[in-house]
């Protein structure tokens, strides 16, 4: 996923086309790799003007998690439409300014501006926080690991469980019964 930025040098203003397909195995993601079930899409239009290069694309794929509550595997659509700006670095290295964070830069003199870590960056920041396979989803009950979804869990039956696990340290137990108290 290159701009080719010798070309779009040579021809300030012109907008180029952007279009890839590019199959990748899997999306970094708070130190996991997620799976991609298929591949990621960019598109949109570029251009350079005044050392900067302008990008609106239209980011698409389709990553494999799982449900923060009952752990089921599911597909999330990511669709995400981005306008970013990469600015040149200047010729002669200057001290830092103080460039806030959103702002993207190129190496000065750069021929092709390498589009993927940028990608990764935007999926990922796509991506909920804790995903749910859906809204009213119930979770595993702690004690058991009984998936709520599918009906009331043996301790749920038996009358034991608040499903809240129980400590597996007896010197906790105390902390648990000034905490019920409460």
């Amino acid at each position: 996923m290159k701009l080719d930025l010798k070309r779009m040098k040579e021809a300030p203003g012109q907008v180029f086309e952007v279009a890839w397909e590019e199959r990748w195995e899997a999306l970094p993601h708070r130190g996991r790799a997620l799976p991609l079930r298929e591949a990621v899409s960019v598109r949109g239009r570029a251009y350079y003007q005044g050392g900067i290069v302008y990008l609106d694309a239209e980011l698409d794929t389709t990553v494999e998690l799982e449900c923060s509550r009952c752990l089921r595997p599911l597909s999330v659509r990511v669709h995400r439409r981005e306008a970013l700006a990469f600015e040149e670095e200047p010729a002669v290295a200057t001290e830092s300014l103080g460039v806030p964070l959103e702002d993207f830069r190129y190496e000065h003199g750069a021929e092709e501006l390498e589009l993927a870590p940028y990608v990764e960056g935007l999926l990922s920041a796509a991506l909920a926080v804790k995903p749910l396979c859906r809204e009213e989803c119930q979770g595993l009950c702690p004690r058991c690991g009984q998936d709520l979804n599918e009906g009331p869990c043996a301790c749920e039956t038996q009358g034991t469980s608040t499903h809240e696990p129980e400590p597996k340290d007896p010197r906790w137990a105390k902390l648990k019964d000034l905490l019920v108290e409460s």
